[in-house]
């Protein structure tokens, strides 16, 4: 086996549970966004995240949740104006490199916890909190960015 296969086994069963789409799964834009959404959604609600980062995540995800222009995708591509249609390929990518930035926290948080060491440094600096709380922040700038360019 290549360590190219290799890899993208990797990816497709993370130790954290977290499915990555390596490429569309579905044969609907619908599907795809539907897709890498819930996907990033059961990250940020299935993390512990830090204290100081649980507000930014929930954020996050109630940016997700609420987004009006993710309501009434037709599930049939044809039925999708090519704009949209880029726009939409252009969304389900952007949400794709999120949900690795947050699967690769995510997956930090769960060894940290996992150290005694790094928790008794945790009490003594709150570095790596505020580490979390600025990929969720920035990952909500990307998330909404994603949003105001669709239709």
């Amino acid at each position: 086996m290549s360590s190219q296969s290799a890899g993208k086994k990797r990816l497709a069963s993370t130790r954290s549970g977290f499915h990555t789409p390596a490429r569309p799964l579905h044969d609907s834009l619908f599907g795809d966004v539907e897709s890498v959404k819930n996907a990033v959604l059961s990250i940020l609600k299935g993390t512990d995240w830090p204290r100081r980062s649980t507000n930014a995540a929930q954020g996050l995800a109630t940016t997700i949740e609420n987004a009006s222009n993710l309501l009434n995708i037709p599930k049939d591509n044809s039925r999708i104006p090519a704009q949209h249609r880029t726009s939409l390929e252009k969304f389900i990518a952007e949400m794709g490199g999120i949900q690795r930035k947050l699967e690769n926290a995510s997956e930090e948080r769960g060894k940290e916890k996992r150290s005694r060491l790094n928790k008794i440094a945790q009490v003594l600096t709150s570095q790596e909190r505020d580490k979390c709380t600025k990929i969720l922040e920035a990952c909500a700038k990307h998330v909404e960015a994603a949003l105001a360019s669709l239709p």
